[in-house]
């Protein structure tokens, strides 16, 4: 396993020990279905192409599509979109603009999950992909790494951001109230 395939194996198993537990409890006792990591060409096509990483299937048969992206460490207590990557791969910030223009299929929900350092917590910000996507074409603030850049939209600056704190037992705690920007 290459150190691509590890990360992604790593960041799915985050997602499914912290983020799955706060989507749940945002979405009212959804069952949440990722489809990033697996290998069949229609999970595969809606990845690369749309962006999507998995569904949210409301207890109503409402079917969402959601993004999500895990990092350990700091809290930046903000979504990032990539904006550009030194391959020159499509970003999912260009198949969201796309997908807008064309009224193709694209995420309805961003998710941002935050592992603390000791693996055994994390902080999970939820937002309408529409909401993110706004912020980062009107107020363009960009973060760097050594193969990417990123558009970052702060949890404070948007409104129907809801924030959460899991613990590695699953228990979720709501805190949006502590990044109100009011």
């Amino acid at each position: 396993m290459d150190k691509l395939q590890s990360d992604a194996a790593k960041s799915l198993q985050f997602f499914q020990k912290f983020s799955v537990h706060a989507m749940k409890k945002c979405f009212g006792g959804a069952q949440i279905v990722p489809i990033e990591g697996r290998e069949d060409d229609a999970t595969k096509l809606l990845d690369r192409l749309a962006g999507l990483d998995g569904l949210i299937v409301n207890v109503n048969g409402k079917i969402d599509f959601y993004s999500s992206r895990v990092q350990v460490g700091k809290n930046y207590e903000s979504f990032s979109l990539r904006r550009s990557r030194l391959s020159g791969k499509a970003t999912e910030f260009e198949k969201m603009q796309q997908a807008r223009r064309t009224g193709g299929a694209m995420p309805q929900f961003t998710v941002q999950a935050f592992v603390d350092s000791d693996e055994q917590s994390a902080t999970v910000g939820i937002a309408p992909t529409l909401d993110v996507l706004d912020y980062a074409e009107h107020n363009p603030e960009i973060r760097a790494t050594t193969n990417a850049t990123f558009f970052v939209a702060p949890w404070r600056e948007l409104a129907r951001v809801k924030v959460y704190r899991v613990d590695a037992s699953g228990y979720v705690e709501e805190i949006t109230d502590e990044y109100s920007s009011t």
